[in-house]
C-alpha cells in the first residue's frame, strides 16, 4: 500500500488488528505522556572473542563501551473530521501513528543511510511486540466495521528532511484517518555508529527504554533487553542476542545463546561464573547492575583501541555466508569450532587470572578463525598485521560482523594506546618490520580510532556475570 502523490519515497507499514481491545491496557494510540522526562541511555560494545561462532550455541566474551546511544520521545495527537466523499481505498477509517526519527548520532560516512531500512523494520518489529499483543486480535471481526488498520509512517532524518506537516495532514485526511499519533524519535550520544560497535542494539534498547517510561509500561530488564532482541530481528534478521544484552546490562559478560525458547532471566545473567569485570568510568542502569563491585585487589585494565575500516558492511548478509560456509564444508567448520571452543576456554581462564598478554596471543589466534570462514577484510587483516610486528601491541582481531566495521587493538599501556590512536591518525603509510602475517606491513588507512579501558577483576574478586538468552 502507497502513499497518496509526493509521500511515496517514505516508509510506510499497516498493522491490522480488531478495535476491540481494553481500554486499560496499554495501547499504542495512548502514551502515558506527552514526552519522555529521561533521555535514556544504551551502551555500545566490542566484541572480544566469539563473534560468529555465537551463533552457533558456543560462548563470547563481550564489553560494553563507555559510548552510548541516547533516545527521547516527544508524542502529540491530532484528531481529523474526514470528509464523506474524501477518496479512499478501503472501507473504514483507520488510525495511524507517524515515527519522526530525528537521527543525530555522529555516524561514520554512509551508515545512516545505508542503515536505514534496517533501522526503520527493527522500531516497527518492536512496536508490534509491545503493543500487538494489547489488541485482541479477533478473525472474525477483521475487515468489518468494528476493525480497524494501524497505519505507520516512518520518516528519517538520515533520508529526507522532514516532512511538511501540511503534506502529512493531507495524506492523512486523503486517507481519512481518524486519529494519527506522532512520536517524535530523538537519537543522539557520543557512540559513533559504525559495523561492529553495536550502534544497532544501543538504537533498540535505548528506544525500548524510552518507550517504556511513555507508555508506563514497567518492563523490567529482561523485558526491557528481549524487546531490543525483536528490534535486532529488523537489522540482522535472526540475532544472536549478544548485542543487545550487552548493552542492555552493560559490563562484561560471556554469552551463550541458550537451547530453550523464552526471555532471558536475572538468574541466568548472574549466575556465577568465573570473571567479574566492568567498563570504568560509567555506571550502567539495570537490574544486575549493583553486581559491579570493586574489590580488594587492583583491577587488570584493558587498553583497547578500535580502529574503524569505514566500511559497512550488512551483518545479515556475512551471517549467511557463514552458514553458507559451515553447509558447504562440515568437515572443516567442525574443526573450526572446536579449536575456537578450546580457545575460549584459554581466553575465560587468562580473564580469570588477568594474563593480558595471553588475552593478546589469543586475540590473534580468534582473527585467524574468523579469516578461515570468510568474515574478515583486506584492511582487517592490515590492522591485524601491522599490529602484530608492534612491541607494545598485546594482540588486535577484527570485532563484530566483519567484512569492515572495527578491528580492536590491545595495547600494553594507555600511552602506547595514545601514541598508536596517533600513528593511525597522523600517518598515511610507512613500512615497519616483517611479521607473521603475509603481505605488506604498511600503516592501515584508518578512518577513525576510539580509545576504550576495560577493568576486569581476578578470580580472588567477584565473579563475572554469565548471560545465557534462550534461543528464539
Amino acid at each position: 500500500m502507497g502513499f497518496p502523490g509526493e509521500l511515496s519515497d517514505y516508509a510506510w507499514r499497516s498493522i491490522e488488528y480488531s478495535s476491540e481491545y481494553d481500554t486499560n491496557e496499554s495501547h499504542i494510540l495512548h502514551p502515558q505522556k506527552t514526552s519522555t522526562e529521561e533521555v535514556h541511555k544504551a551502551y555500545g560494545k566490542l566484541i572480544l572473542f566469539g563473534e560468529h561462532f555465537v551463533v552457533y550455541g558456543l560462548p563470547a566474551i563481550v564489553a560494553a563501551v563507555d559510548a552510548y546511544t541516547l533516545c527521547s520521545i516527544k508524542a502529540s495527537t491530532i484528531v481529523h473530521q474526514p470528509s464523506s466523499s474524501s477518496s479512499t481505498d478501503f472501507e473504514t477509517p483507520r488510525d495511524a501513528v507517524i515515527i519522526d526519527i530525528i537521527d543525530d548520532r555522529p555516524a561514520v560516512k554512509g551508515y545512516k543511510r545505508e542503515k536505514v531500512s534496517e533501522q526503520l523494520n527493527a522500531h516497527m518489529l518492536m512496536l508490534h511486540h509491545l503493543f500487538g499483543s494489547k489488541c485482541k486480535q479477533n478473525s472474525s471481526t477483521l475487515g468489518k466495521a468494528s476493525s480497524f488498520v494501524l497505519d505507520i509512517l516512518w520518516k528519517t532524518s538520515a533520508v529526507k528532511l522532514p516532512i511538511d506537516e501540511r503534506r502529512i495532514d493531507h495524506a492523512f485526511v486523503h486517507r481519512k484517518h481518524r486519529k494519527v499519533l506522532k512520536l517524535v524519535v530523538h537519537l543522539s550520544g557520543n557512540l559513533v555508529p559504525t559495523s561492529g560497535i553495536g550502534a544497532s542494539a544501543a538504537d533498540c534498547v535505548s528506544f525500548a527504554r524510552a518507550l517504556n517510561e511513555l507508555y508506563g509500561l514497567q518492563m523490567t530488564e529482561e523485558e526491557i533487553n528481549f524487546c531490543a532482541y525483536n528490534g535486532e530481528r529488523g537489522y540482522h534478521g535472526r540475532p544472536s542476542g549478544i548485542d543487545n544484552t550487552i548493552s542492555t546490562y552493560g559490563g562484561i559478560i560471556v554469552f551463550t545463546r541458550g537451547p530453550k525458547k523464552g526471555i532471558l532471566s536475572q538468574e541466568e545473567i548472574v549466575s556465577q561464573s568465573a570473571i567479574h569485570s566492568s567498563v570504568i568510568k560509567h555506571e550502567f542502569a539495570g537490574a544486575v547492575s549493583d553486581q559491579v563491585k570493586t574489590s580488594s585487589l587492583e583491577p587488570v585494565l584493558l587498553h583497547m583501541l578500535a580502529a574503524c575500516t569505514g566500511i559497512i558492511a550488512s551483518t545479515k548478509e556475512v551471517v549467511a555466508d557463514v552458514r553458507k560456509f559451515s553447509e558447504k564444508n562440515p568437515a572443516q567448520f567442525n574443526r573450526i569450532l572446536q579449536e575456537y571452543t578450546a580457545l575460549f576456554l584459554q581466553a575465560k581462564s587468562a580473564f580469570q587470572n588477568g594474563n593480558v598478554s595471553l588475552i593478546g596471543r589469543l586475540m590473534y589466534q580468534n582473527h585467524c578463525l574468523l579469516q578461515q570462514i570468510g568474515v574478515s577484510s583486506v584492511e582487517l587483516d592490515q590492522i591485524v598485521r601491522y599490529t602484530f610486528s608492534t612491541t607494545f601491541v598485546q594482540g588486535a582481531k577484527l570485532s563484530g560482523t566483519g567484512r569492515g566495521g572495527i578491528g580492536i587493538i590491545l595495547c600494553d599501556t594507555a600511552e602506547s594506546q595514545q601514541s598508536l590512536q596517533n600513528t593511525f591518525e597522523n600517518t598515511k603509510s610507512c613500512t615497519s618490520a616483517s611479521s607473521a602475517f603475509t603481505g605488506s606491513t604498511e600503516i592501515p588507512s584508518v578512518k577513525h580510532t576510539w580509545q576504550y579501558t576495560l577493568s576486569i577483576k581476578t578470580q580472588k574478586g567477584p565473579a563475572i556475570r554469565t548471560a545465557t538468552l534462550a534461543k528464539l
